[in-house]
């Protein structure tokens, strides 16, 4: 579990939890009764495990990039995030704020001008705000688009 969701480890509740003590002992128990079988099953369920950490790597960093960027949103307040997927629970923890996911251009025009928002700079510029030139992800305020914060 800690290899699979690194990002859950130390912050979230895993929803397998409970499952961690029988496995182990499904495990031992197998192993008593066919080694060998279990010995192949162990090493092919290792395989699929680092195999799947490693396809999550990218996913991964673009959410810890997300999730320093929403640190310097507004607290305790509703937070603009213009991108084409939802980030909820990133944005909402390192943010504390509650984030409205900003898809089409309609819906950035009804957002208050003055206020900042969380952008994907490649959604926003397809959508008309025109964030500088950078990192993808940044923290701009609407009315001119300008650079509030940003990844690295």
């Amino acid at each position: 579990m800690v290899v699979l969701f690194r990002q859950g480890a130390s912050r979230h509740a895993f929803w397998a939890y409970n499952l961690m003590l029988p496995a182990a002992f499904a495990v031992a128990l197998a192993y008593a009764k066919l080694p060998r079988v279990s010995t192949m099953l162990v090493a092919a369920q290792a395989v699929l495990c680092f195999t799947w950490s490693a396809l999550r790597l990218s996913v991964e960093h673009e959410q810890n990039q997300l999730g320093l960027v929403a640190a310097a949103l507004p607290r305790e307040t509703e937070v603009p995030v213009v991108s084409p997927r939802s980030f909820h629970p990133y944005v909402s923890w390192y943010a504390h704020s509650r984030p409205i996911t900003v898809r089409t251009a309609a819906e950035l025009r009804a957002l208050p001008r003055s206020s900042v928002a969380l952008v994907d700079t490649e959604h926003a510029r397809a959508l008309g705000c025109t964030p500088p030139l950078g990192p993808r992800w940044q923290v701009v305020t609407l009315e001119t688009c300008e650079l509030v914060a940003a990844s690295r």
